[in-house]
């Protein structure tokens, strides 16, 4: 309907202006009853649309509609002198209120376009002028001079001249808020409405000041339009917000020379039109002046134009380094390119994918996109439904390898040039599954420790009854040996829930100060009958101390297991090497074989109870888990490092004991579970996982060595 509203105002005020030429303007009633009524509603129109839309340039609207009230009351003051039937001379009352509503229509459109930049506002008030005074001069000798010539008083004269000049300043003002970025059909209607009354004055100060001006004639069809055209101004609905100017590097600088240059052409052609109408110059002192200020005005516009080139050029300098900079040094993948080709990629997008600028330059990104990920990115682009979008998807390097990444692509909206920002997200990816495992393990975890708590205390109770039931059996040695097995079997899955219970870490700990380097040492004999004569066993303790604090017989299970699990993956026999050092606050526990390796699939779960590559019969599947329990119950971490046919290494990271600590002291500690951080990420006491780059460089030295020894062999 706001829209609506303009038009319909326009068609009825245009009809109500037809009406009056052809019924209205031979009386006064009909003077009265259609010409007032059409600038009365003009005024009423404009208030009702500026209570309605409520502009931003609020008091300005108020200004324009207050200078049309002006023009009205001039209006009614005539219809008062043809009511009485008497003449008036000129200039009258009527023409000292219509010249009073001119400063008030000049303040309200110099507010309408105040605000953005200061100097782009200047410019624009400098170019309105040269296009007053251009038009001034180029009308003069058809328009302007006529007025001075005409019969009448010097006053008279004045007053008729004002009227266009003035006319030419409202003009001058409606063409500096197109000037500073101002758009919409209200300031459209609202130049057609300054132009309307322009040309209704030049037809009135003539026979004004010669005093033969009569009702009804062309002046009066400017004026009557000029009240319709400013009262559909005020409906329209670009005039509920006042657009800000654009940024002074955003103008277009070839308009303004165009005005210049034709400015300056208004002044010969003045003077031809001047000479051509009487054979004679007559106004040269005027034109001189007139054509001095207008040269001035334009040479200090194109100063302004030259150094808004001048900054422009060097804003658009600024932009390029700007951008060049962080194109170039951006730490993710940025692509530009138009139809899908790569045109241009930045350093950090080169190195994800392992092509040349150049080669890339050449390809399209479907060639280098998994083939899986390239529908749903084909079909996201072919949409149109968004101009930026973001999606994850696979790119192959050069090498054939996958790199996950996420790529946030952005399209101009005419489809002609296009961004991608792409991020690698492959450490993310590998974050991600760490907590994935880790929350699993957790849950696993609780789940054994509930379990494995309420089957041994079923299981003391079946120990117990089978001690009574052999002292009751004492003298039958057959049901004895029977009630034996019971409990043996039953003792066996006590075993059995307290390697659960360690993985849950909730076993009770005896935890004293160690060495351990000693741990490592006693346990040397022992684990190498255990690893038999097939493998050959490496202890390397190191020279400074590495005192912790921990359950001996639960380090020595540890040792024990990883012993154990080594032996099994090296059948045809092997080394085994465990190295001991101390890392800031760390002490390091590292076991390196030469087995069989493992594939990322079963290094990923190898602390999972009850996970064995073996038979079921010849392993339970809780000793690595075991491992895992009581190495996080002490406070450290456990990483594993392995490759398939490349042997494996375990580094177990437990915190070192402090000065204060008591030596030999004991201390029983239960239930010690590290705390979840609110990700649900299991972390150590210390709250952080430590990096395995030691035992990687261990791992790799010791391969070699062994490849050497084969090799001399």
């Amino acid at each position: 309907m706001r829209r609506l509203g303009p038009v319909l105002y326009l068609a009825v005020g245009c009809a109500a202006i037809a009406a009056y030429f052809a019924v209205g303007r031979g009386s006064a009633l009909g003077h009265i009853l259609l010409y007032d009524s059409i600038g009365a509603s003009a005024v009423g129109v404009m208030l009702v649309g500026v209570r309605s839309h409520r502009p931003e340039r609020l008091h300005a609207w108020v200004g324009l509609a207050a200078g049309q009230a002006l023009f009205v009351a001039g209006d009614v003051i005539w219809t008062s002198y043809d009511l009485a039937g008497s003449s008036t001379s000129f200039p009258s009352v009527a023409d000292g209120i219509y010249l009073c509503a001119y400063p008030v229509l000049t303040w309200a459109l110099v507010r309408l376009a105040r605000g953005g930049d200061r100097r782009r506002s200047l410019s624009a008030l400098i170019d309105a002028a040269v296009i007053a005074v251009a038009v001034g001069l180029a009308i003069w000798p058809f328009t302007l001079e006529p007025l001075l010539e005409a019969d009448g008083t010097v006053l008279a004269h004045v007053v008729s001249l004002t009227y266009p000049v003035w006319d030419l300043v409202l003009v001058g003002a409606t063409a500096r808020l197109v000037l500073v970025g101002r758009r919409g059909p209200a300031v459209g209607l609202l130049l057609a409405s300054m132009l309307s009354l322009f040309l209704g004055d030049l037809a009135y100060g003539t026979p004004a000041a010669s005093g033969s001006y009569v009702l009804g004639g062309a002046n009066d069809a400017g004026w009557l339009l000029s009240y319709v055209l400013i009262g559909a101004a005020a409906l329209a609905p670009s005039m509920i917000r006042v657009r800000p100017a654009r940024p002074l590097g955003t103008q277009v600088t070839a308009r303004r020379w165009l005005v210049c240059a034709l400015a300056l052409l208004a002044f010969p052609l003045s003077l031809v039109g001047e000479y051509k109408s009487d054979g004679t110059i007559d106004d040269v002192y005027v034109f001189a002046v007139v054509g001095i200020a207008l040269t001035v005005l334009v040479v200090a516009r194109i100063a302004m134009l030259t150094g808004d080139v001048d900054r422009m050029r060097a804003e658009v300098e600024a932009t390029a380094r700007k951008f060049r900079l962080v194109f170039e040094s951006a730490p993710i993948g940025i692509s530009l390119g138009n139809g899908g080709i790569m045109s241009e990629t930045n350093p950090a997008f080169q190195r994800m994918l392992g092509y040349t600028g150049e080669e890339l330059a050449q390809m399209h990104f479907s060639e280098v996109t998994h083939v899986e990920d390239e529908t749903a990115l084909q079909a996201e682009l072919e949409s149109g439904l968004r101009d930026s979008f973001a999606i994850e998807k696979r790119y192959v390097r050069r090498d054939g390898t996958l790199v996950p990444v996420v790529a946030h692509i952005a399209r101009a909206a005419d489809d002609s040039f296009g961004i991608g920002l792409i991020e690698d997200i492959t450490e993310r990816r590998q974050l991600e599954d760490e907590l994935r495992h880790s929350q699993k393990m957790d849950a696993v975890g609780k789940l054994a420790g509930g379990i494995a708590h309420d089957f041994n205390n079923l299981m003391t109770a079946v120990i117990g009854y089978s001690d009574i039931l052999l002292g009751e059996l004492a003298d039958d040695p057959q049901r004895a040996e029977r009630a034996g097995e019971i409990k043996k079997a039953a003792e066996r899955a006590s075993d059995l829930t307290r390697q659960l219970l360690a993985f849950s870490r909730k076993q009770m700990l005896r935890v004293s100060r160690l060495d351990l380097r000693d741990v490592a040492l006693e346990m040397e004999s022992l684990l190498s009958r255990v690893l038999g004569e097939h493998v050959v066993l490496d202890v390397r303790p190191g020279a400074d101390e590495v005192p912790v604090m921990a359950d001996r017989s639960q380090l020595e299970q540890v040792l024990m297991n990883l012993a154990v699990n080594a032996r099994d993956a090296m059948p045809g026999g092997g080394r085994l090497s465990i190295a001991i050092a101390r890392d800031g606050d760390d002490a390091v526990l590292t076991v390196v074989d030469t087995g069989a390796g493992m594939t990322p699939g079963v290094r990923e779960q190898i602390f999972e109870p009850f996970f064995s590559t073996k038979h079921p019969t010849e392993a339970t599947g809780l000793g690595l888990s075991t491992v895992y329990g009581i190495v996080a119950q002490s406070g450290g971490t456990i990483e594993v490092l392995s490759v398939p046919d490349a042997g494996s290494t375990f580094v177990v990271r437990l915190p070192l004991a402090s000065e204060a600590a008591v030596d030999g002291g004991e201390e029983p500690v239960g239930a010690r579970v590290p705390d979840a951080d609110e990700h649900g990420e299991e972390q150590t006491s210390r709250g952080r996982k430590h990096p395995a780059r030691e035992a990687v460089q261990a791992h790799d030295r010791h391969l070699r060595d062994v490849r050497a020894k084969e090799c001399a062999a």
